[in-house]
């Protein structure tokens, strides 16, 4: 346990907070259970590390490890949620929850989670999966407990903001639909979009 501790608390410390991908203040983070799912390499990691960061920083006591550890071959989640719990945890943080090496046949790591979920109502988790198929077929039923989001590669829009080229508003597709000829107006005054286009 101190070991994933140790784990948790240097990647915390390390992650950079600068540029926040949009999901982050779209996810509401009051939900006790919360899926973020996405292919690998979009920044789930750290946008999760992020949220850590940011509940570290607000005095709650959270705990981030990622389920693939060697940790986990010997230990299951259902005690570490349980001892992380009894001693004063908050909100538990599992990355790559897919990639947790299965102890039983027919308990997989779905259903430690609602195992977490039902006997610990005072503890939040979330997790994240780059592999939407094997998070589809998890065993537990997690489906009226949890919220799903979905992270998606790097947009033109968070690019350019990430690059410091300005702040661009979010645009629903209908909006987009309705009055591009505006949009298209008020991007064109502060970028050359076509250029910055072609570099991503």
């Amino acid at each position: 346990m101190d070991q994933l501790f140790e784990i948790s608390n240097r990647l915390i410390q390390k992650v950079s907070v600068e540029f926040k991908r949009g999901l982050y203040a779209e996810i509401n983070w009051n939900n006790r259970l919360i899926e973020i799912k996405g292919s690998r390499g979009v920044g789930k990691t750290t946008l999760m590390l992020q949220k850590a960061k940011e509940e570290q920083e607000n005095g709650n006591n959270v705990l981030y490890f990622s389920a693939d550890l060697p940790f986990f071959y010997k230990n299951n989640l259902f005690d570490i949620a349980d001892k992380f719990q009894k001693h004063g945890g908050e909100i538990l943080f599992i990355d790559e929850v897919h990639k947790y090496p299965q102890k039983h046949k027919q308990n997989d790591w779905a259903q430690e989670i609602k195992n977490i979920y039902d006997a610990m109502p005072n503890l939040k988790l979330v997790y994240s999966g780059s592999s939407i198929l094997q998070l589809y077929q998890s065993a537990g039923d997690l489906s009226r407990r949890k919220t799903s989001y979905l992270l998606n590669g790097l947009s033109l829009r968070e690019y350019l903001i990430y690059n410091r080229k300005g702040e661009f508003r979010k645009f629903s597709f209908p909006n987009i639909i309705e009055n591009h000829l505006e949009i298209a107006s008020e991007i064109c005054k502060q970028i050359k979009s076509y250029r910055n286009f072609r570099r991503i």
